[in-house]
């Protein structure tokens, strides 16, 4: 969002809170606010603690930045890697290859067909690079398309979620993204039922946010929290058994913000939860 569209909103909020509408509804009517903002607004508005709601707020931005930008470092090697290598491929395809293609031309013995595909096959994309470059640029172009479709989300976000390394990765990126905006928003007051609907709203992977939701509507009928993600599988074991520990000693956001910091908390966070699985 650029800054004229920033100043057009603030604009439009101000002349409703002068005649007499509330900040948080106001922001609510454009969708460009995440929904988690307006919500702690309307929780600050309400029991009359915006300046504390706001603190908080703004240091959950800060973690989840931070755990963002850790997410990204791990990811920076394989990238690096998928990038050398794609490099290193097309080098041999449209240079090395045809240079020995040029080459084996002078011999009159019969050369394996594998090496035959292969040169040609150079030949080809070195003949046609102009095309085939404009050919991917067009895919490039449709797949972003469809991927801003429902379906596409879904199903690039399957893809994503079963690639190796990498799905062991974004998981605890996300678990971590639910466990402490959950955590966040019922220190702020929400009940818990509301409070997965925020979450569903602002999770960006579609697969995630439908588990969610899912698990919303079980609890909305009466499960308890641990019992609606462990069959919706929203998280792993662990995170799941300190929300159980949490719900059963009325502890629920403390394990919330442990579950979500597992380099913090995670030996400690074991320990507690064993510890009190026992004495239940």
């Amino acid at each position: 969002m650029g800054k004229g569209r920033l100043a057009e909103i603030l604009n439009r909020v101000r002349e409703d809170v002068r005649a007499g509408g509330h900040v948080s509804e106001s922001l609510a009517a454009h969708p460009q606010i995440p929904q988690l903002y307006t919500a702690f607004l309307r929780v600050g508005e309400t029991s009359g603690t915006m300046a504390e709601v706001l603190q908080r707020y703004i240091n959950y931005l800060k973690i989840v930045d931070n755990i963002r930008q850790k997410v990204i470092n791990a990811l920076i090697y394989p990238a690096i890697l998928f990038a050398v290598v794609t490099t290193v491929v097309l080098f041999l395809l449209t240079y090395v290859v045809p240079t020995f293609a040029e080459m084996y031309k002078d011999f009159s013995s019969q050369l394996p067909l594998p090496t035959i595909i292969l040169m040609r096959f150079t030949s080809f994309i070195k003949a046609n690079i102009i095309p085939i470059v404009i050919l991917i640029l067009c895919l490039t172009a449709a797949f972003k398309m469809w991927f801003k479709t429902p379906s596409g989300r879904i199903k690039v976000w399957g893809i994503i979620l079963k690639l190796p390394l990498i799905k062991d990765i974004i998981g605890r990126y996300f678990v971590s993204q639910v466990t402490r905006t959950l955590a966040l928003v019922l220190g702020g007051g929400i009940p818990l039922v509301p409070s997965l609907e925020i979450i569903h709203n602002s999770v960006t992977n579609p697969i995630l946010a439908g588990r969610i939701k899912k698990a919303a509507a079980k609890v909305r009928e009466g499960t308890s929290l641990a019992a609606a993600f462990e069959s919706e599988a929203v998280m792993e074991s662990l995170p799941n058994q300190m929300i159980h520990v949490g719900e059963s000693t009325g502890s629920l956001e403390e394990m919330l913000r442990c579950a979500g910091h597992p380099g913090v908390c995670g030996h400690a966070a074991r320990k507690d939860v064993c510890k009190k699985r026992q004495g239940a």
